[in-house]
């Protein structure tokens, strides 16, 4: 048996604040996170707003991120903090190929070796109304019933096409879409 490298990605929840944008502390995130993030790979991940996925998927809306400011705006602080990804994270499917298009461009001018890796995990809920008040996920609907592996597959690639390297799923998708988009995308399919 063949011996090869594997990395292992772990995830923290949204320092100070889930879901709560009226308590995010950005000074505080930003020394924890370089606290916390020593020698090792450091990536970081935005929920973006999707209260409107087909007016951010049909470019009658820019994609922002959950606390409001612009995907530019995300790109430029993924590169104050170093961090080797920038990804979109929890998000309707349908909004993640703009915030990847526009990190992309964000990222245009830099050698290719400075620019961090782009990447998308979607969820699968149906309508995501978070509130900014109350918990975290307080308001959330059920799963599509029109988003499977295959179709999930299908935004995986546009994702890939717009310029993401690393995808993946959050809330919702299971490990057969995650079996899929190995089997298709390794491929180069």
């Amino acid at each position: 048996m063949t011996q090869r490298a594997v990395r292992l990605a772990g995830s923290l929840p949204p320092i100070f604040g889930s879901y709560r944008p009226d308590l995010f502390r950005a000074e505080d995130a930003a020394r924890a996170a370089i606290g916390g993030a020593d020698s090792r790979p450091f990536w970081v991940s935005f929920t973006l707003t999707d209260a409107e996925p087909e007016a951010v998927a049909e470019g009658r809306r820019a994609p922002t991120v959950r606390s409001g400011e612009s995907i530019a705006e995300a790109a430029r602080a993924a590169l104050d903090l170093h961090a080797q990804a920038l990804l979109f994270n929890c998000s309707h499917a349908s909004v993640m190929e703009a915030a990847i298009r526009e990190a992309t461009a964000a990222f245009v001018g830099l050698p290719i070796e400075n620019r961090p890796a782009i990447g998308v995990y979607a969820n699968a809920f149906a309508h995501h109304s978070h509130s900014d008040e109350g918990a975290a996920n307080k308001g959330l609907s059920d799963l599509r019933d029109d988003l499977g592996p295959q179709e999930y597959l299908a935004f995986a690639r546009h994702w890939r096409d717009a310029g993401a390297s690393i995808i993946g799923g959050c809330c919702g998708i299971g490990p057969e879409y995650i079996a899929g988009l190995v089997a298709a995308l390794r491929k180069n399919g």
